[in-house]
């Protein structure tokens, strides 16, 4: 993992809860948990929304991270994770494509083996292709997943 520090993704509007709301209103994802849920305790997880890029919010931000990460044209997409409370997390995982974490609202720690970075509204990381990691809110908190690669 690593943050990225020389390129940086524009927004034209900030995205936040009363966004998502809207976002979810309108459109009809694929929406999944993220963790070892409990059936009464949904809200210790993060939720995703899959393929966000389909919507008219993301297309903007979609085209930018294929530009700037994607150089090759390899298969791509982009999800978006919430969670409403702090603590709400994902399990431990790998993905078999390489991914870009762009924070939108509030805070969020990545963690692996060996490091950890918080990333916060405007910040990017970049997780390599089969490199376990696992996010945790720290805050109430949305962030994009961006990923590209053959094996997506």
């Amino acid at each position: 993992m690593k943050l990225i520090k020389d390129k940086k993704l524009t927004f034209k509007n900030t995205f936040d809860f009363n966004s998502l709301v809207d976002l979810i209103d309108r459109n009809n994802f694929i929406t999944t948990l993220t963790g070892n849920w409990i059936e009464r305790y949904i809200f210790d997880n993060a939720i995703c929304l899959q393929n966000v890029e389909k919507s008219y919010l993301f297309e903007d931000i979609f085209k930018e991270c294929n530009n700037m990460f994607n150089p090759d044209k390899k298969r791509s997409d982009l999800d978006l994770f919430f969670s409403f409370n702090s603590g709400g997390k994902g399990i431990a995982h790998t993905d078999k494509y390489d991914v870009c974490i762009i924070g939108l609202l509030g805070k969020t720690l990545y963690k692996n083996s060996k490091e950890e970075y918080i990333v916060q509204p405007g910040d990017a990381l970049y997780i390599k292709g089969g490199e376990e990691h696992r996010a945790i809110g720290l805050t109430p908190r949305i962030i994009l997943s961006y990923g590209f690669g053959d094996k997506l």
